[in-house]
């Protein structure tokens, strides 16, 4: 598998060192002991101490780490004996291929002990916790430095260092961290916007989230700048317990600058739905205020200006200050979507010397997926085709057999593909051409002409291939059926996209139950929204979403005649629809909207001064169709 894709595992032994020094000489260390001096410094720059500074004199710092006493009887159940049963439920869950720790006892040893033993085990474990003293061999690790994709040529800084621990550790690392996930989980005492460490998170919460936010401003012309800022280190990471000890050490900073949301900081996403398109009073708004977004410590800041950006920057300025952690400004990104300003003060200033961020026209990566401030489908095609040619070159010099290219189209490149599209829109023939290459590659391994069909490919009794298609589809509809019926802020997010979308269709009934011929005529409208791609794909496949009474009751919008959305499609200019938008105080759902109360249309000056618009300009097509 790994050499089909060039891939090679290099051992490496570190019997010598490539030394330099700060005078930038270089020198090529022999000595066993000049090593190991020079192992000990370069790894302990990754896993050095903190030089953390105290927060007592500053009062806002102050107030947000003030305990709270609201959670003290809870955590004190995290103290409590652990059982039998804990234990050996702890020891199905865990890896028994992973490496033992310095004790060389691994995994299979454990789960296979007597009842005895176990029991023996778990006394010195409450022991431990009781009277809080940690064994010597539990604080010991083996360090093993694994090399990363460049060649090693004996220079450690290129090198990743792990630590083995030692196993029984570990395995009550995870039980507690279960533990204690449950307990954060179930009182909700952690308050940040971070999606990570809990049960139930995963990275689909904070990308949906990021991408609902872009298409919002895009759509609306609204101002949103999101800096990605590049932490020069961070929280040492590899234990059980890693993801959780970053949620609650974020927590602190999240909070900040949410605190600082409640006085209009972050990014606002509104719909203001009519639910009686007659009565006013009936109208509903449906907002979700969004200043930051973690998951670990991959975060981004959202916000309408580059001074209140600034705000949260300046916030996370100084908890990374207080935390000796490092940032480097010259990695950092800064995407501005819409700006209201000239391009030279399109920057912030970040870290402790006040580097210079400028913004960026080019794609920034938050968790594995690429976002730009222009929405150009061009970008997406390229990237998808960029990973399927990195695939196919070093497959294309080697020979396998047809079992090994289904296998890795299946499992190597059609992960790949999911992951990094999961937001992106294509249709079916896009998708089917970005495939050509492969589909060619896999034909001629086959020793098949290439006028052989390529469903036959696809079929699961022939190669099953997988068709990537099918597989992106899968991907997204079971991602949004999962985030709809979550209690995360993307749920809101994406339920105030599928409203937009409604309102722009001038669909007059619920959009997740509304005729298919009539909402597939809107894969225009598509193209810019995710959510909506999402519903009209799942119809295509037969999936019909379905509300309770009351929510669907709810998406109904009444007391009108002569849906105009019927009319457009009668006269087929459906295209004509778009040109209304949303963006006033008066969406057009009804014909019936345009009359006056004696019977007569209003006219185009009255219906502008209605929807608070500049009457200005030519009357619209559209309007002329519909008077």
């Amino acid at each position: 598998l790994l050499s089909t894709q060039d891939v090679v595992k290099e051992h490496i032994i570190i019997d010598r060192a490539v030394i330099s020094n700060e005078n930038e000489s270089v020198r090529l260390a022999l000595d066993p002991n000049t090593i190991r001096n020079h192992a000990k410094d370069t790894f302990a720059g990754i896993l050095r101490k903190r030089n953390t500074k105290p927060i007592e004199k500053d009062i806002f710092w102050s107030n947000i780490y003030r305990p709270k006493g609201e959670f003290t009887e809870c955590m004190a159940n995290l103290m409590d004996e652990i059982t039998l049963e804990e234990w050996q439920q702890t020891l199905e869950q865990v890896n028994i291929n992973l490496a033992p720790g310095p004790s060389g006892i691994g995994y299979t040893i454990i789960k296979h002990i007597s009842d005895k033993s176990s029991s023996i085990i778990l006394k010195i474990i409450n022991l431990s916790l009781k009277i809080g003293v940690v064994p010597d061999q539990w604080k010991q690790s083996l360090i093993h430095p694994i090399p990363k994709l460049q060649k090693f040529d004996y220079i450690l800084a290129i090198t990743r260092p792990i630590a083995l621990l030692n196993n029984i550790r570990k395995s009550v690392t995870k039980l507690l961290t279960n533990l204690l996930s449950t307990i954060l989980t179930n009182n909700k005492v952690l308050r940040g916007l971070n999606f990570c460490g809990l049960k139930g998170e995963n990275t689909a919460i904070p990308l949906r989230l990021m991408n609902d936010i872009i298409e919002d401003a895009r759509e609306n012309g609204k101002e949103l700048w999101v800096p990605n800022l590049h932490r020069g280190d961070g929280i040492d990471q590899g234990d059980a317990i890693s993801p959780l000890l970053w949620r609650i050490f974020y927590d602190p900073l999240l909070v900040a600058i949410q605190q600082a949301c409640n006085q209009q900081q972050g990014y606002e996403m509104v719909n203001t739905w009519p639910l009686d398109i007659q009565d006013r009073s009936t109208w509903q708004q449906y907002s979700l205020r969004v200043p930051v977004i973690a998951y670990m410590d991959d975060t981004s800041y959202l916000n309408s200006s580059g001074d209140k950006i600034q705000v949260s920057i300046n916030i996370a300025t100084q908890f990374y200050h207080f935390h000796d952690v490092d940032i480097n400004g010259k990695k950092s990104e800064l995407m501005v979507i819409n700006p209201k300003v000239s391009r030279d003060e399109l920057y912030i200033t970040i870290g402790r010397d006040n580097s210079k961020v400028q913004a960026t026209d080019k794609e920034i990566r938050y968790l594995g997926c690429y976002f730009s401030s222009s929405n150009l489908r061009k970008r997406s095609i390229k990237r998808i085709k960029d990973i399927i040619e990195k695939f196919l070159n070093p497959i294309r010099r080697k020979c396998i057999t047809v079992g090994h290219i289904a296998y890795l189209i299946n499992h190597v490149l059609i992960s790949r593909v999911v992951y990094v599209a999961q937001l992106m829109i294509l249709s079916e023939n896009e998708w089917n051409f970005l495939f050509t290459p492969v589909i060619k590659l896999v034909k001629q391994i086959c020793g098949l002409p290439r006028s052989y069909p390529t469903l036959a490919i696809y079929h699961q009794y022939i190669l099953e291939i997988n068709n990537p298609w099918d597989q992106i589809c899968a991907n997204q509809i079971t991602v949004f059926l999962y985030l709809i019926n979550s209690n995360s802020l993307a749920s809101r997010s994406i339920m105030i996209r599928c409203r937009t979308a409604q309102l722009r269709l001038a669909i007059h009934d619920n959009i997740f139950e509304h005729d298919s011929e009539s909402l597939f005529l809107g894969h225009q409208e598509a193209k810019s929204n995710l959510s909506l791609h999402n519903i009209i794909i799942a119809r295509k496949l037969n999936i019909i979403i379905q509300q309770d009474y009351i929510n669907r009751s709810t998406w109904t919008i009444s007391s009108g005649n002569m849906p105009i959305r019927e009319i457009f499609i009668t006269h087929r200019c459906l295209n004509l629809l778009r040109k209304i938008g949303t963006a006033n105080s008066y969406p057009l759902i009804y014909a019936s909207q345009l009359m006056l109360p004696y019977g007569h249309i209003m006219s185009w000056a009255c219906y502008r001064f209605i929807a608070g618009l500049s009457a200005k300009g030519r009357i619209a097509k559209w309007f002329q169709l519909l008077t």
